[in-house]
């Protein structure tokens, strides 16, 4: 059972520590919750998925995109409905569908949304489940309670592709279903969804079970971290370029 979402791609990411990227990711964090202009979180979130792109490649990039591209269609959907009040951009008659402030939230949203993903998706994708557990170890996490969120992590972007993928060798193995049928032929997949969460059980069991979840024994481990003083410079001028940019980019 694979339960490392490590991509073993010798990357400019994955060679960083990865204590100094759950501070990264945590600085990510607070600028998204951050008064900024809608110019900077769309510039913030453009950036990172032409990082991600060169970390780890298109293909990679537009499967974690897709992950998400569902959320974004139905804020596109009724963000717009929801927010009419403002300088109408579209009308039918005296019904206003589009304003101006109305796209204006929907952009900054649909950026935070993105940043958020590719953030998440970066340290999930670029770094070891060991280091991962190594770090939060550092910041005074438990093993336990590392472990847990590690596997968490690793599992819940790989839900929606599953889905898909059942949905798909279902839809292979039947004619063209009529659209009043097509809840009535979602059944099955949700059948073996189920199923399929239900096998996955054991494996997860077993998963913990060989990592010492659950056991009084105190964990060993294989490797440990270096020391932190070594990222400090690397840790100060990404803080240092965090600031600069929140300061320019204040709302």
């Amino acid at each position: 059972m694979n339960i490392d979402s490590f991509m073993g791609r010798d990357c400019l990411l994955s060679r960083m520590d990865s204590r100094l990227k759950m501070i990264i990711l945590l600085e990510l964090i607070v600028m998204v919750f951050l008064p900024l202009s809608l110019g900077a979180m769309v510039i913030l979130s453009i950036s990172l998925i032409v990082l991600s792109s060169i970390e780890i490649g298109l293909t990679r990039t537009w499967k974690v995109f897709s992950s998400v591209l569902p959320v974004l269609l139905i804020m596109v959907l009724l963000s717009p409905v929801s927010n009419r009040e403002g300088t109408p951009l579209l009308e039918i008659g005296n019904f206003v569908v589009i304003t101006l402030e109305g796209m204006e939230n929907l952009v900054l949203i649909g950026s935070r949304f993105v940043i958020l993903t590719f953030g998440f998706s970066l340290l999930i994708l670029c770094t070891r489940q060991s280091d991962i557990v190594l770090g939060l170890s550092f910041f005074g996490l438990s093993y336990r309670a590392g472990l847990t969120i590690s596997l968490v992590l690793r599992f819940l972007p790989t839900l929606s592709h599953t889905m898909a993928q059942i949905s798909d060798s279902h839809t292979l193995r039947q004619d063209h279903v009529a659209r009043n049928r097509k809840i009535k032929e979602a059944v099955p997949s949700l059948i073996s969804a189920l199923v399929f969460a239900l096998r996955s059980i054991p494996l997860f069991a077993m998963a913990l079970e060989q990592r010492g979840f659950g056991s009084q024994i105190r964990p060993t481990r294989f490797h440990a971290l270096p020391s932190f003083a070594r990222c400090v410079p690397q840790l100060v001028l990404v803080s240092a370029f965090a600031v600069a940019f929140c300061f320019f980019g204040w709302h």
